[in-house]
């Protein structure tokens, strides 16, 4: 590390404890139980649940529509409810990405239009607004 001192990592002036950034990280190379379990929820349980929630909010979708439930008003509010879920998963799924080695959410843009895609898709207020 060219032109950091030693004592800017917390070295000594011999430089016996100097930082060398080839230390493996424990937050990536956590071999418990619990690192284990979390990288398996983060790599298959995610992308399942999004497909599955995806393909049953649009089954709802479908059916409030396509029958004679489209006549009750609860229909159009339940409908609603399974577009704006359908929304906030996709919004899931984008950050997704980045643990799929996919670097689609870091491009200028993606993370400012999901984060306020999110606040819209979960602030009650606005869904009383527009469903009002």
């Amino acid at each position: 590390m060219a032109g950091v001192s030693d004592r800017e990592f917390g070295g000594s002036e011999g430089g016996s404890e100097v930082f060398s950034g080839s230390e493996s990280d424990s937050a990536t190379s956590d071999d418990s139980l619990g690192g284990v379990v979390l990288d398996w929820v983060q790599r298959y349980y995610t992308p399942a649940l999004v497909g599955f929630g995806t393909l049953g909010n649009c089954l709802s979708v479908i059916v409030f529509f396509s029958t004679k439930l489209r006549k009750l008003s609860s229909s159009y509010y339940l409908s609603a409810l399974a577009i704006s879920d359908t929304g906030y998963l996709f919004c899931t799924f984008l950050s997704w990405l980045n643990v799929a080695d996919i670097d689609l959410f870091n491009k200028p843009g993606i993370c400012e239009f999901s984060i306020y895609l999110t606040q819209v898709i979960l602030d009650p207020s606005f869904k009383e607004n527009a469903l009002s």
